[in-house]
């Protein structure tokens, strides 16, 4: 953690004292993906944690002490390195799936859209344009 620390600061005070945002607490406030305000989740991890609740300054204060180069680091780490470190992962037709959307979208009912991607009924039934051409 310490070498992490030390890479991974902005200045080379950043990090060393104990905090109540510890770099490990930043990091997993920086890595949840929410739709929640930012103090909103401050006081959720005050509670959470156990730790005194903390300023949005504080947090922005904080979090400017990180570079970006830590999450590069943690995604090589954490993903790259324990999916595809050992190469014995499964193919969709020989690539590998790296993300997915679920995602549906109306596409033109050509019958060359319908051979290539099928098709689907939606409770929908507005026109898409280009569907009768």
């Amino acid at each position: 953690m310490d070498s992490f620390k030390a890479q991974h600061r902005t200045r080379p005070t950043d990090f060393t004292r104990d905090r109540k945002l510890s770099l490990p607490l930043l990091m997993t406030l920086l890595l949840q993906k929410g739709v929640k305000s930012i103090q909103l989740l401050l006081n959720e991890m005050s509670l959470h944690w156990g730790v005194s609740p903390v300023s949005h300054s504080a947090f922005s204060q904080r979090r400017m002490q990180l570079k970006h180069t830590a999450f590069i680091e943690l995604n090589q780490k954490a993903v790259v390195d324990v999916m595809y470190g050992d190469e014995d992962y499964q193919t969709y037709k020989g690539m590998r799936v790296l993300g997915i959307d679920g995602s549906k979208i109306m596409l033109p009912s050509t019958p060359s859209v319908i051979g290539e991607f099928g098709e689907i009924s939606y409770s929908n039934t507005a026109k898409v344009e280009g569907a009768d051409s």
